[in-house]
């Protein structure tokens, strides 16, 4: 079984960073495990946190301040109605899960 999580490339993608930048933050900030072919893969948590540092300003080993960082405040803010709406469909489909696996026990229950 390999491991999931996001790339080295993924990740840097995501804080807006080199891949080299994500490499220096292995062991100290991220803490990646390596699959059999030996590709990190980075818990998005991890990375999650890491992007919420870096806005509210703390310092990374690499020097990077609270300027750096800027740009992905702003994406977030622009993403924060797409993101309501994914988490209102989430609710939705959890509840549609939920009658799902009631109608299904009724049924194993009648057998």
């Amino acid at each position: 079984m390999y491991p999931t999580g996001m790339t080295r490339s993924e990740v840097a993608i995501r804080i807006g960073r080199s891949v080299s930048t994500v490499r220096r933050l292995e062991g100290v900030e991220l803490f990646p495990s390596t699959d059999g072919s030996g590709v990190h893969h980075f818990d998005e948590w991890e990375v999650r946190n890491l992007i919420a540092s870096m806005r509210e300003g703390l310092r990374l080993p690499n020097g990077m301040a609270k300027e750096a960082a800027a740009p992905l405040t702003t994406r977030h803010e622009r993403d924060e109605p797409e993101i309501r709406k994914l988490e209102e469909r989430v609710k939705g489909l959890e509840s549609d899960l939920h009658e799902l696996q009631g109608w299904f026990e009724e049924f194993l229950r009648e057998q």
